[in-house]
């Protein structure tokens, strides 16, 4: 990788001839506009027909700086999001010092905000001893053996949140003249790389499966895979899996689920009368929503 910078600072350095002086992350995350950041997510509301009036949207000052596992995380129990400026800051300059901070914090709080605004629930379960079961966007926890749980659908999750992240960040860009084109670009070309590669591939091989299973544009597919991820509707449920499985291969289904790559060259053999309407009925339901 190259020492040209990705990105550009946007907040003044030193004066010339001054030890450079590093900012705080403070400084970092008051840069950013949040009315324009929520204007852009309330779009996105406004295109899936939900209520605007009640987005669990954060604002600078509900934002925390701590440690977490990795750049930044939103905890569905707890309703917060956190970002681990210390880590950004450390594995940028110990691996990556090319790489603009500011882009990079701006990038995991837009994903973390993805996260806080999709569909989020926690519930009891009566059949797991009433214990209170995560929901976000398309992962979820299930009952497992002997009183634990399982995430499904993490990793694909992740990638379709991933996506949308780099919607906004391109949106705001615009919007903001925060960082050109070719910056936002460079930045998102090297994040693909680096950061959620495996989980990225997962969601955009599905959308790429389905529409040729369906026939659809690649665009309708995607807006139904994005309007999911926001009012809760699946893809997989029940009346959808038999399609799935039987066009996809229910292995290619489990393996999904489990943030897994299926290694098969097989493609979609194309669905055939009802099954080929029924999917692509439901696909469209979902990708109407968001208009």
């Amino acid at each position: 990788m190259s020492n040209e910078n990705i990105g550009f600072t946007t907040i003044p350095e030193t004066a010339p001839n001054q030890p450079e002086k590093k900012k705080t992350f403070e400084e970092y995350i008051n840069f950013i506009n949040f009315d324009i950041l929520k204007n852009i997510y309330k779009s996105i509301y406004d295109r899936a027909r939900l209520d605007t009036t009640n987005m669990n949207f954060f604002r600078q000052e509900k934002i925390q700086n701590r440690g977490s596992l990795g750049f930044g995380k939103y905890s569905v129990r707890e309703n917060t999001l956190g970002v681990n400026w210390f880590y950004i800051e450390s594995q940028l300059s110990k691996d990556f010092p090319e790489v603009n901070p500011q882009m990079m914090l701006t990038y995991v709080l837009f994903h973390e905000e993805t996260h806080a605004l999709s569909k989020v629930d926690c519930s009891p379960d009566p059949q797991f001893g009433g214990q209170q079961l995560e929901r976000l966007g398309y992962e979820r926890e299930i009952p497992a053996k002997k009183g634990w749980y399982d995430d499904v659908f993490e990793a694909f999750n992740e990638g379709v949140t991933d996506n949308i992240a780099h919607e906004v960040f391109r949106e705001y860009a615009s919007q903001t003249g925060s960082f050109t084109d070719q910056e936002v670009d460079k930045f998102l070309a090297w994040q693909k790389k680096n950061i959620y590669s495996l989980e990225k591939h997962l969601a955009d091989t599905f959308v790429i499966k389905l529409t040729k299973a369906t026939g659809l544009s690649n665009d309708t597919v995607w807006d139904a895979v994005k309007s999911g991820l926001f009012t809760g509707d699946n893809l997989y449920k029940s009346e959808l899996r038999e399609y799935l499985d039987d066009e996809l291969g229910a292995e290619y289904m489990e393996r999904l689920s489990r943030g897994k790559i299926l290694r098969t060259k097989k493609e979609p053999r194309g669905l055939i009368e009802q099954k080929t309407r029924d999917l692509k009925a439901a696909v469209l339901k979902l990708s109407r929503k968001f208009k």
